[in-house]
């Protein structure tokens, strides 16, 4: 047997012998350890994500002016100068009070037109999102 494919069989052994193992960690239950922290009253936890928007429809001023919106998720890449996500939860075993905020400040040069020269377009957007939550009794 040549030293390469020894190589190959002591590898496919190791690496099966490893797959095994962690196979058999696996069942092995956490439940069953001590916990040694305290129990907090509060636990707190903030997450800032990323979404891939798109957005279709309509926009206007009231009812009168109304303009067809059809911006691909490259369309706002492309005029996004800052943007921000981030999530906000505090709960305890009864309680969950959760923020969700989203800043996102869109700019984009104007197509020069017989009225129009030069110019920027830009809209700053924020939404902010609130709730509190209490476990429904189990019966």
């Amino acid at each position: 047997m040549s030293t390469s494919m020894k190589k190959v069989k002591r590898l496919f052994y190791i690496t099966s012998l490893s797959v095994c193992f962690l196979i058999c960690l696996g069942g092995i239950n956490p439940a069953f350890a001590q916990n040694l922290e305290p129990e907090r009253k509060w636990n707190f936890l903030a997450e800032v994500y990323l979404l891939f928007p798109n957005m279709t429809g309509e926009t206007g001023v009231g009812n009168t002016i109304l303009v067809p919106v059809d911006a691909t998720t490259s369309d706002i890449f492309s005029t996004l100068k800052l943007g921000g996500m981030l999530y906000l939860e505090a709960h305890t075993k009864k309680w969950a009070i959760t923020s969700d905020f989203v800043f996102m400040n869109l700019e984009k040069d104007m197509t020069p037109t017989t009225l129009i020269q030069s110019g920027t377009v830009g809209i700053h957007a924020f939404t902010e999102g609130r709730e509190a939550e209490y476990p429904d009794p189990p019966f």
